[in-house]
């Protein structure tokens, strides 16, 4: 809650630490930064997609037992408990999770080893 009084959300706060760490691990000379997996379980699994959207040197992610989509909550209108934790004012003005998921694939299959490195999030039941 916290981070809405900040006018931030707790997703994009929790991802610019994701970023931030990655940074610094890519940095370290014992490190290859080619290899580093981003795993998110649960309301991470958001927080792993969009970090590896917004950071395209992250070659790796993984969302498990993660919201699947936005819309999928608005319309069973049974809120999770963790919606704050989850949820970006305005995203499905522009994408929902499966969009974002679709397009790290695409960017992924560009690659050398294509799709093998990426897995799609599992819906949350």
């Amino acid at each position: 809650m916290r981070a809405i009084l900040l006018g931030k959300t707790m997703l994009g706060m929790r991802v610019q630490d994701l970023l931030a760490v990655y940074d610094h691990v890519q940095g370290r000379p014992d490190v290859d930064a080619t290899r580093v997996t981003v795993v998110g379980a649960g309301c991470m699994g958001g927080v792993a997609l969009c970090a590896v959207a917004l950071e395209p040197k992250i070659r790796h992610a993984v969302a498990e037992q993660s919201l699947a989509s936005y819309l999928q909550v608005l319309r069973a209108r049974d809120y999770p408990e963790t919606l704050v934790d989850i949820v970006v004012p305005g995203a499905l003005e522009d994408f929902d999770l499966p969009d974002l998921a679709a397009h790290l694939l695409a960017r992924a299959a560009k690659r050398p080893r294509g799709r093998q490195n990426c897995r799609i999030p599992s819906a949350r039941p």
